[in-house]
């Protein structure tokens, strides 16, 4: 990974963290040592564990000195308390200093919302992502579809005045990126691999792509490191592709800044 970009990514497009997987994303612990290692002096690691209750995940990674875990598929207060629980039984006296996330990402967790939120340990979070993608799923609509919008911006909103720092994932490309932040006013938008603020949409568009353009490069790079199961590497390049297709219009305003790119 080029470091120059990285660092305009940081500078121009307000680059916040690096996010890896090992549930759906698959990534070997080698590969996210491995960018740890690349970064750590740059930006924080996210790392999307399991599940809820994936201890030898956090217990791996907290020894390769991972200190931001999201916890995905989280529908209850119950399921938030198993993974908080958990971190703390691996983090010990760091626990504080471990940056806590959870993923919203299912109808099941929109019914339940009112209660996850209000029970006390949820304070102890930093943030929390909300994924369209998987929430579209479960209730078999489009990600762009406008019911799905309406309840995410509700949570969004809802979430706003507890303080936590919100994240919106799932499926986000140029063209989206736009109408994700007018309507539902997250702090940082996911891209898959990257996490970037979301406050200027005159440039927020520009930086999807950009980090989009660098998250198909990672995946390769990352394969020649350490490979990817037979399969996975074409499907997660073709949805970058796919999403990366997806460009808004040339408006006054974009036509400005789409200079930057051409």
């Amino acid at each position: 990974m080029d470091k120059e970009l990285l660092f305009e990514l940081i500078e121009e497009y307000d680059l916040k963290a690096i996010k890896l997987g090992t549930e759906n994303e698959e990534t070997p612990f080698e590969n996210i040592k491995y960018m740890k290692d690349y970064v750590s002096e740059m930006l924080p690691i996210y790392v999307s564990i399991g599940g809820v209750n994936a201890k030898n995940d956090m217990n791996t990674l907290f020894k390769i000195g991972i200190r931001c875990f999201a916890a995905p598929m989280v529908e209850s207060a119950y399921g938030m308390i198993s993974f908080l629980k958990g971190l703390r039984e691996i983090s010990g006296d760091t626990y504080f200093l471990v940056k806590k996330c959870i993923t919203l990402e299912t109808i099941t967790a929109y019914h339940n919302f009112g209660n996850i939120i209000q029970t006390p340990i949820f304070k102890e979070l930093d943030e929390i992502i909300i994924d369209r993608r998987d929430f579209s799923n479960s209730i078999e609509r489009d990600t762009e579809d406008p019911s799905v919008y309406s309840m995410i911006s509700l949570m969004a909103s809802r979430l706003k005045r507890t303080g936590k720092t919100i994240t919106i994932s799932g499926n986000i490309d140029p063209l989206n990126s736009v109408e994700i932040i007018q309507r539902m006013v997250p702090d940082r938008i996911d891209t898959g691999m990257f996490i970037i603020g979301s406050t200027d949409r005159n440039k927020v568009w520009i930086g999807v792509k950009k980090c989009l353009t660098l998250e198909k490069e990672m995946l390769i790079k990352m394969n020649k490191n350490c490979n990817y199961r037979a399969g996975l590497l074409g499907s997660l390049i073709q949805n970058v592709d796919y999403r990366l297709s997806k460009l808004p219009e040339k408006t006054t305003h974009v036509k400005i800044v789409d200079k930057i790119i051409n």
